[in-house]
């Protein structure tokens, strides 16, 4: 719990509110994180008595072996917030791995996120992602552009040999949404060196670019949750 749930999650959750201007926000992140030292120094007292010792003088007053086992505060329990929360830190996680894989720095700023479901409040994603978010419910509108055509080589090397590389040229000079569409009907013809020649549509890999409001965007699928990357 303390090295995963609370400093890795929690703590990367909230530094936007610790250290931001709203203080009830920087009160309450406060407030919870004092009650989480609170309780993990009073438990780890009888297996690291001096830690916890040195733990519970930061934050209150006398010695922590004559505290009380912390109790559970039943009012304090929210199933929705923790809901929010835990989909929170799979986005946040997510959108990290993301900037990581595209070669972007941690804190850089997207320009916008979209969120689709029913998030209550994004004040925190949005400050560890530094960026804009926007929660929105329903169901996308997508629609898969094909971009780009790669050639299969291990299909087209191992049948056409020394006219692969002839044929690889004429696929990749050719409109992606027309081979496409092509090979969405079945065989590909060409024509190479005046030959015709028809390839199998797993010969190709059409690769296709998402587009939402008119705009390139990549697609994040979190647990279910659609996320929106805007570039």
């Amino acid at each position: 719990f303390a090295w995963e749930t609370l400093a890795d999650n929690y703590i990367e959750l909230v530094k936007s509110r610790l250290y931001g201007d709203d203080e009830n926000a920087r009160r309450a992140a406060q407030y919870t994180l004092y009650q989480a030292m609170d309780a993990l120094s009073r438990m780890l007292a009888p297996f690291a008595p001096f830690f916890a010792e040195e733990m519970y003088s930061r934050i209150g007053e006398g010695s922590v072996h004559v505290q009380g086992w912390p109790e559970v505060d039943e009012s304090l329990i929210s199933e929705s917030v923790e809901k929010d929360g835990e989909m929170i830190k799979e986005i946040a996680s997510n959108v990290r791995r993301y900037k990581s894989e595209s070669g972007m720095a941690l804190n850089a700023p997207l320009e916008k996120i979209e969120v689709y479901g029913t998030l209550g409040d994004a004040s925190d994603l949005i400050g560890v992602t530094n960026s804009t978010v926007e929660i929105i419910e329903g169901e996308p509108d997508f629609e898969h552009v094909p971009v780009n055509i790669k050639p299969n080589m291990g299909i087209i090397g191992p049948k056409f040999r020394k006219q692969a590389g002839a044929i690889i040229k004429t696929l990749t000079s050719m409109d992606p949404v027309e081979v496409a569409d092509i090979a969405s009907k079945g065989n590909i013809n060409i024509t190479v060196d005046g030959e015709d020649i028809e390839l199998e549509p797993e010969s190709v890999v059409i690769e296709k670019e998402v587009i939402s409001a008119g705009r390139a965007v990549d697609v994040l699928d979190v647990n279910g949750t659609v996320v929106v990357i805007v570039r």
